[in-house]
């Protein structure tokens, strides 16, 4: 395997699963790979123009090559596996090509939905009525499930016509593992490589994606595995149980997630889908 890619949502946890990867042996986070096609992204997001890695020269070349890029990536950077958070089905059809391998980071819709609004309206949030707050945030999980199964769905696609294999895992149920099951969880899946700190201490070189968790984010992924990232509820005390166990409800009504997951190797129990 020389090149790894991340499947997910907008928000739904990439940026550090992706940070924590590059913690391991021979494994490097680079960010989102696609954006360096877009104009937006001309050089590294952690050390800008003085960046060893993402270099004008090296993003030229990255410019340059026809899909699938990654491995091509992997050589012009200097890397073992280069490991990306692209996320949307979009930019691996139609910008980049698909990696050696896939990895699906499935986040509760509702444990979503509750910490994007709280960190994109803030306070705001708080200050609509109680009815009004529940109508959107019931819309947003709903949203966001369609939006997994949409993932989940293109992920069992490309593994059965491709043979690419796709592992999935649950963002809470990773976080609720100790250290020793984090490191033993991973190891299974990526030939025993074992996990580094000194790796992300050494610096880490990371284009486009949310970058307030990146900036800084050594510290970050040596604390995910530390226990410092919790498993967030916080919708179970704001609604209350009678409009959780509601929308629980009606989540569950769309098998079609359970169905394209079952197809998937799922390497994390995913409590909150019933798998």
């Amino acid at each position: 395997m020389r090149s790894l890619g991340i499947v997910s949502p907008n928000f739904g946890g990439s940026t550090v699963f992706g940070h924590l990867l590059g913690g391991y042996e021979g494994l490097s986070h680079v960010g989102e790979i696609h954006k360096v096609y877009s104009g937006r992204e001309g050089e590294c997001r952690e050390c800008g123009s003085s960046c060893p890695l993402f270099t004008a020269e090296n993003i030229a070349k990255i410019q340059n090559v026809k899909r699938p890029i990654y491995n091509k990536c992997a050589d012009i950077l200097g890397l073992d596996v280069l490991v990306t958070g692209d996320k949307n089905p979009y930019f691996y059809d139609k910008t980049t090509g698909l990696p050696d391998a896939l990895v699906v980071l499935l986040k509760d819709p509702m444990a979503h939905t509750y910490s994007f609004y709280t960190r994109s309206l803030k306070q705001s949030f708080h200050s609509y009525s109680n009815e009004f707050r529940w109508l959107k945030f019931r819309e947003s999980a709903l949203t966001y499930y369609t939006t997994l199964v949409d993932r989940v769905a293109w992920a069992a696609e490309v593994s059965q016509r491709h043979g690419i294999p796709v592992k999935v895992v649950s963002l809470e149920e990773f976080i609720d593992l100790d250290d020793e099951g984090k490191s033993g969880l991973a190891q299974s899946w990526l030939n025993g490589r074992k996990y580094d700190s000194s790796r992300l201490k050494a610096g880490s070189h990371y284009i486009a994606g949310n970058h307030k968790i990146s900036n800084g984010g050594n510290a970050r992924g040596i604390k995910f595995f530390k226990g410092m990232f919790k498993r967030d509820d916080r919708y179970s005390s704001e609604f209350g149980q009678a409009h959780v166990d509601e929308l629980n409800y009606s989540l569950n009504e769309f098998s079609e997630l359970r169905g394209y997951v079952s197809r998937l190797d799922v390497l994390t129990p995913v409590s909150w889908l019933g798998v």
